[in-house]
């Protein structure tokens, strides 16, 4: 955002995605009142860390698991390990995943890690895995896989991408940032997912709400392995407990409520189909969120939005940019607890305004 955006978004007192933003004198003092607050991590041992550990490896019935300051670097530190058990640099990633779009080549300038790109708008398949000429180090999923739509692979798929792996022996690592919200799809438990992979990375500001952070679970080998990784790649705070006491909090909050959360992006979406010069993206959503196209060009649907805001105090999206169909832009629908405060006719209403908008 630019300062204009900030001002606008700060004026705003109801949002259609993500979360309802707090002040962070009231996060904090939320966080003080939690029981693991008596006590203070040091360098991420001990204290609501070591408990926040325990419970995600809990939460995904693996021997172990290990926090993160950056997301990014947990998960390159489980590539840098996968290369140096391999002693090889390659990896499998999908040109659309987070790591390759939005982490300014981390995997290649960073790690030096050699990035095999497989798959458009959808998910690769195991007989791409199947065709590959070299072996990779790991293969990397992103579920779900955000820039396209927050689209996950049919369970079925899912089963055979993890098939393929265990047979060939290559590790594969979940990009799970939205494993959460990616288990209500499946209506399965998010230990059952994790369970296809050797490695699950998690995040804990997503859906879960949290100020920041992740973990990796794995094996308890893998785990202290990731150790030395996460002081070379700068991961591991002095104290991270605020971090530590909001990932456990949303544990506790927004986890549970993850089913409602695709609920209602499921019924909003039912309602925008009917709107014309609307796309979704996918035609049903798979979770608690998904792209809504309009008709229209990135600066256009911008300069709307924020007019709609200014004049309405409601803040619609938190990203629009360009979409894959020539001549029509995306905007992303994230559902949460923002949503506790509109109706569906609201919701339904202000896009319509937007859109109207455009078509001025």
């Amino acid at each position: 955002m630019d300062e204009v955006e900030r001002r606008i978004h700060r004026s705003c007192t109801r949002f259609l995605s993500g979360h309802q933003p707090a002040p962070p004198h009231e996060t904090l003092r939320a966080l003080a009142e939690r029981p693991e607050s008596g006590e203070a991590d040091q360098y991420g041992v001990g204290g609501p860390v070591a408990i926040l550990e325990q419970r995600v490896a809990r939460l995904l019935e693996k021997p172990a698991a290990i926090f993160f300051a950056k997301g990014m670097a947990a998960q390159l530190a489980v590539l840098k390990l996968r290369e140096t058990e391999a002693m090889n640099p390659r990896v499998v990633i999908h040109p659309l995943s987070h790591m390759d779009c939005d982490e300014g080549g981390m995997l290649e300038r960073v790690g030096g890690l050699q990035p095999i790109r497989l798959g458009q708008q959808r998910h690769f398949s195991r007989a791409q895995l199947h065709s590959l000429a070299e072996r990779p180090a790991a293969v990397v999923l992103e579920l779900p896989l955000r820039r396209a739509g927050y689209l996950l692979p049919d369970w079925d798929e899912l089963l055979a991408l993890a098939q393929w792996c265990r047979e060939t022996g290559v590790p594969l690592h979940l990009d799970g940032a939205r494993l959460w919200e990616a288990a209500t799809h499946y209506g399965r438990a998010p230990a059952e997912i994790a369970a296809l992979a050797d490695s699950v990375y998690v995040s804990f500001y997503k859906g879960l709400g949290g100020i920041g952070g992740a973990a990796v679970a794995a094996s308890a080998e893998t785990v202290t392995a990731l150790g030395p990784w996460r002081n070379r790649l700068g991961a591991n705070l002095y104290a991270a407990y605020p971090m530590a006491l909001s990932a456990l909090d949303g544990l506790d909050r927004n986890l549970p409520r993850m089913g409602e959360f695709a609920a209602r992006c499921a019924e909003l979406c039912s309602r925008l189909q009917r709107i014309d010069n609307i796309l979704l993206n996918p035609a049903s959503p798979q979770g608690n969120a998904c792209q809504i196209l309009f008709r229209a060009e990135p600066a256009d649907v911008t300069a709307a939005h924020l007019a709609l805001a200014h004049a309405r105090g409601v803040w619609l999206f938190n990203r629009i940019g360009p979409s894959a169909l020539t001549d029509w832009t995306m905007a992303e629908l994230v559902i949460g607890t923002a949503s506790d405060h509109w109706r569906m006719d609201e919701g339904e209403t202000w896009i319509r305004e937007l859109n109207a908008k455009l078509r001025r």
